[in-house]
């Protein structure tokens, strides 16, 4: 089951944010700075579990023979 293009902008936009949010950080040392790491390492296991699970369910199409597209 692939996800739709809108919720994998939204997650690679959030990747991105936190991270401008953690160099933000290490100028001015906050809260922020623990909730940039939290929301980078939260948004890579949502983007890396989408493409794990796209990786897989092609694969095994391409393994039973059908042809999806």
């Amino acid at each position: 089951m692939k996800s739709t293009s809108t919720s994998r902008i939204l997650a690679w936009a959030w990747f991105f944010g936190a991270i401008g949010n953690m160099i933000f950080s290490i100028y001015h040392k906050e809260l922020s700075a623990f909730l940039g790491w939290f929301s980078t390492i939260l948004a890579l296991i949502i983007i890396l579990g989408w493409e794990y699970n796209d990786y897989y369910a092609i694969k095994e199409t391409k393994l039973k023979g059908e042809d999806n597209e």
